[in-house]
């Protein structure tokens, strides 16, 4: 990974993490917010150790995708992580 995408990735996640205490600050979406900050501050070790256990050869996104089906927990828990990050954001946009 190119160091700029990762820096990228958690410039991403800072802002979700401001976010997200904005709105547990505020008393809205109160459940899933508390849900998403523990999800953002455990999301960069998961990542690093998802792409630690890759093959050199493999790409991240095809690694990921054979431990989704292989049933592995790290990667079911990344997918887990960008998908509820997601949702959280189409959630709170529409919303407004």
């Amino acid at each position: 990974m190119a160091d700029w995408t990762f820096y990228v990735y958690l410039l991403i996640l800072l802002v979700t993490l401001a976010a997200a205490v904005y709105q547990v600050l505020k008393g809205r979406h109160m459940v899933p917010s508390v849900i998403l900050i523990i999800v953002v501050l455990t999301a960069p070790l998961s990542v690093v150790m998802l792409w630690m256990d890759k093959p050199y050869e493999a790409g991240f996104i095809l690694f990921m995708m054979n431990g989704i089906e292989n049933f592995d927990l790290l990667s079911l828990y990344v997918g887990f992580i960008h998908i509820f990050l997601f949702v959280w954001w189409i959630g709170i946009l529409w919303r407004k």
